[in-house]
Formats: structure tokens, C-alpha cells, sequence
């Protein structure tokens, strides 16, 4: 894998094999889903979500072919860009994935709520599902993304010292996505 060690070679390895794990989690959640009874935000969040998936999934490695290939700067760039769009994806692939669970869960609490609450208690507990789902999407940022995926790598033992900073994924992810 172009003179990548084996530290390396592993690192893209786990971030590309947690990238597709988040991408078939967030297909089995929106396949198949009934958006019939949802309301505007979370029938946005799950085509957005869908949208994205789709997105990273057809989006391809873009190798620049501008540099001499053949170049030691040219080699150390492309090992660097790698890890870069593989945690961008993995990023990306993670910021919808809890999205998308946070409106499934909005699914599963007023379905519960709605075959077991009592007529005069029905509109309070509605808007309490409600009110849940909207803080959990706007605690969705790129900040808390981040912390959460790092914070699992280091739990796993993954050696995390050439991962990108987020200022670095969040301008990998604008201007290739």
C-alpha cells in the first residue's frame, strides 16, 4: 500500500472497516422505514441522512495525479490524504448515523406513547418525545462527533497519533463531499 506501515495500513483499515459498519447501521435503520406517521424535522432527517449515505457511498478515492508520482513528498501526501478521506467518511458516516438514531428513537417513543397513554395525558407526552428528539439532534455536531469517535478509538487501543484534527476533516468533508 504505497510503503505504508503496518501501523498505518491499520489505522485506514479500522477506519474504513467502523466507516462501512455506520453505513450498513444506517441503511438497516432507513430501508424499509414507514415515514408515514413522522413529522417534517424527523422525515427530514432520515432523507437527509439517506441522502448522505448514498453520497459517501458513491463517492470515490479522488487520487491527484497532478504530482510526479515518484516524488517522496508526493508518497507522504497520498499516505496523509488516505487517512484524511477515510476519517472524513467515517466522520460523516457517524454524524448520520446518530441522526438517523435519534429520529428512529423519536419513531419507537410515540409509537410507545401513543398505545400506552391515557387520552388527557396524550398531547403532554407527544411533546415531551418531541422536545427529546430536537435536543438529541442539536446535540449532533461535529464537535461531539468527533470527541465520541476518538474517545472509542483510544477505548479500543487504536493508536490515534497521524489522525487528522476536525478542523482538518470538517475542510476535507466541504470540499469533497
Amino acid at each position: 500500500m504505497l510503503g505504508f506501515c503496518s501501523e498505518r495500513t491499520l489505522r485506514v483499515a479500522e477506519l474504513i472497516n467502523d466507516y462501512r459498519s455506520l453505513l450498513n447501521h444506517i441503511m438497516v435503520h432507513v430501508t424499509g422505514m414507514s415515514l408515514r406517521d413522522v413529522n417534517c424535522s424527523v422525515h427530514t432527517v432520515f432523507i437527509e441522512g439517506y441522502t448522505v449515505a448514498q453520497r459517501l457511498l458513491s463517492a470515490s478515492f479522488d487520487l491527484d495525479m497532478t504530482l510526479n508520482s515518484c516524488d517522496f513528498d508526493y508518497t507522504a501526501q497520498l499516505k496523509h490524504r488516505i487517512i484524511l478521506d477515510a476519517s472524513a467518511r467515517r466522520h460523516q458516516a457517524h454524524k448520520v448515523y446518530l441522526s438517523i438514531a435519534a429520529a428512529k428513537r423519536w419513531l419507537l417513543n410515540r409509537s410507545y406513547v401513543l398505545r400506552h397513554s391515557a387520552a388527557k395525558d396524550l398531547d403532554n407526552r407527544l411533546q415531551d418525545v418531541d422536545v427529546l428528539f430536537y435536543e438529541e439532534i442539536h446535540n449532533v455536531s461535529d464537535r461531539v462527533v468527533a470527541s465520541n469517535l476518538r474517545a472509542a478509538d483510544i477505548r479500543s487501543g487504536y493508536c490515534v497519533d497521524e489522525d487528522p484534527p476536525l478542523n482538518m476533516i470538517i475542510s476535507w468533508i466541504q470540499s469533497h463531499y
